[in-house]
């Protein structure tokens, strides 16, 4: 991003010498102001299960605005179902009931129903994924990618056995410039990952990355790096060394971070591995970062308050008549950009081998986000092997929603503000 800021810099100063019209279209679009791009780390969004809203765990700013507010649905029209965000894109949210939302502005708008099913490729179920470089273009697209549940009633042999994903991948497009979905193939560049048998999905959350004109898709046993450009996809294997088990017992999170695509494997034995996609003449291959980390000898502290703090959207919403306690603010640092500005010191250490989570990637700085227990998050940093507590997650009364065992992260995005504008649909009041 900065070195295309810089180039469009100098471009903007050659083009204030052709002519009026050039340079009021660069000034509507207002494309060359970087605090307009969605650049910098202000939250983690984290939908839990069984809560309606996700709620937004904020960073300290570091801009003089202020946090963006976890109330996106008040903005909706009063008949708009309230849902979780599904998907995050460099600024725009993907909302499980079909509204796509920009917080920043708050600009939003309802997609059209979709048709079904695509009339070449059979499948269970659609995994929907957002698609938005403001950099290039101020229209969106989602696609809807077809894939099989783990579990189902009736076993067709034939369908089993034959190939996935297909040749030709036929899934539903929906483009903002056009305002509707479309039929859009996909010719596969490669071998498939295998058959149909083996590519069923166990239900969980499978993440997407939208990076340098490619969409790549976490799809279990395999990755799918579809071209924006060129309507070809390809089939990446998953890394080497994760494990006939892989599939079922560990937490996985496809993310982009400081130099690409990465991937992170958090195994039941809490044991986490990353990788970073690496692509040369048309090869890609996954490079190890780390290496079976310990998650359980991390320094988890005792206390859980920090710099960063929750929105806690839902309490209000399902507790109503509660006055909820103010919080009690504590002289704490945050700093992504110095790996050893860490105010860790004065903490009382604890040994918890509890469930560790994984929250995300920082988009531009490489730090992996955890969870543990889901109560607390923190920040590894993989350059300096150091750990920060962020603060408290835990939503306000769970406990009085879903027993405990019942407490669970459902999906996570760190996301990015966009506040350029420019979307044909009207803002939101």
């Amino acid at each position: 991003f900065d070195e295309l800021l810089r180039f469009l810099k100098k471009k903007k100063l050659n083009s204030r010498c052709v002519c009026k019209d050039w340079r009021a279209i660069i000034d509507a679009r207002r494309l060359l102001r970087a605090d307009l791009l969605p650049l910098s780390l202000a939250s983690i969004i984290i939908s839990f299960d069984m809560l309606d809203l996700s709620d937004f765990f904020d960073r300290p700013s570091s801009t003089g605005r202020p946090a963006i507010s976890a109330r996106i649905h008040d903005c909706l029209p009063s008949t708009a179902e309230k849902s979780p965000v599904r998907d995050h894109c460099n600024g725009l949210l993907l909302l499980h009931n079909g509204w796509v939302v920009n917080p920043a502005t708050r600009w939003a708008v309802l997609l059209p129903p979709c048709p079904a099913r695509c009339t070449t490729t059979e499948a269970d179920f659609y995994h929907r994924y957002l698609v938005y470089d403001p950099t290039v273009s101020t229209h969106f697209e989602v696609f809807r990618v077809p894939g099989f549940y783990y579990y189902h009633r009736h076993v067709d042999h034939v369908l089993e056995e034959s190939e996935w994903p297909p040749s030709l991948y036929t899934m539903h497009v929906y483009s903002s410039r056009s305002g509707h979905w479309e039929e859009r193939s996909f010719v596969r560049e490669g071998d498939a990952a295998g058959t149909v048998s083996d590519s069923r999905l166990h239900g969980r959350k499978c993440y997407a990355v939208c990076w340098q004109g490619a969409l790549y898709v976490d799809c279990l046993n395999h990755f799918l790096r579809i071209s924006l450009s060129n309507s070809k996809y390809q089939v990446i294997k998953p890394p080497v060394g994760l494990g006939s088990g892989w599939a079922v017992d560990q937490e996985k999170y496809l993310g982009k971070s400081e130099k690409g695509v990465y991937y992170a494997s958090l195994g039941d034995n809490s044991f986490l591995s990353i990788w970073i996609l690496t692509e040369s003449s048309n090869q890609m291959e996954w490079v190890l970062k780390l290496n079976n980390l310990d998650t359980r000898s991390l320094n988890c502290y005792s206390q859980d308050h920090g710099p960063w703090v929750s929105q806690d959207i839902n309490y209000e919403s399902y507790f109503p008549n509660d006055e909820k306690k103010a919080q009690v603010e504590e002289n704490f640092e945050w700093s992504s950009d110095d790996d050893d500005a860490l105010n860790n010191e004065n903490r009382v250490k604890k040994y918890d081998p509890a469930g560790i989570g994984i929250l995300g990637f920082h988009p531009r700085k490489e730090i992996i986000f955890l969870s543990k227990s889901v109560q607390t998050g923190y920040a590894y940093h993989l350059k300096s092997s150091r750990i920060q507590t962020l603060g408290n997650i835990y939503p306000t009364r769970y406990q009085d929603i879903l027993l405990p065992h019942e407490h669970n992260i459902r999906e996570s995005f760190p996301y990015t503000p966009c506040w350029m504008r420019g979307f044909p649909e009207k803002k939101l009041a």
